[in-house]
C-alpha cells in the first residue's frame, strides 16, 4: 500500500495538487504516518504534523520535512480525549488552512510474538 502511495505522490499531477498547501498527517511522529508526512513534503505539502505523545520523533519528523523545503507544525492532541479530538482541526485552522487530512493515528497494545496466539 505505502509503494502505491509513494508512486501516486510523485506523481506530476499529484505534485501540482499538494505544492504550497497544507495536509495534517495524524500520527505523523511514526511508522505510517511518518512516511506519508515525507512523501507529501516531497510533493511540496507543507505539513502539521499530529502527536499523541511522541514528541522527540515528531520534532525529528518536522526537522525532515523542514530540510525538504516544506513548513512542518507540531500539534498535540490525546485521541482518547474526545475534547481534545474534536478540537484539534478547529485549533489548526485558526492559524493554517488545511488542504487535506490524512489520518494515521493508532491506539494499540504491543503484543510479542511469543506472547501471540492462532486462538480468537
Amino acid at each position: 500500500m505505502l509503494q502505491s502511495f509513494s508512486r501516486v505522490i510523485k506523481s506530476r499531477w499529484m505534485s501540482e495538487v499538494l505544492l504550497g498547501k497544507t495536509v495534517l498527517i495524524t500520527g505523523a511522529a511514526r511508522r505510517l504516518g511518518r512516511s506519508f508526512a515525507l512523501a507529501c513534503a516531497r510533493a511540496g505539502a507543507d505539513i502539521v504534523t499530529h502527536l499523541s505523545n511522541s514528541t522527540e520523533e515528531a520534532e525529528a519528523v518536522r526537522q525532515e520535512i523542514t530540510r525538504l523545503v516544506s513548513k512542518a507544525w507540531i500539534f498535540q492532541a490525546d485521541f482518547t480525549d474526545p475534547v481534545q479530538a474534536a478540537s484539534l482541526i478547529p485549533s489548526i485552522n485558526k492559524s493554517i488552512p488545511l488542504f487535506a487530512l490524512i489520518n494515521s493515528a493508532a491506539i494499540f497494545d504491543s503484543l510479542s510474538l511469543q506472547a501471540a496466539s492462532l486462538q480468537a
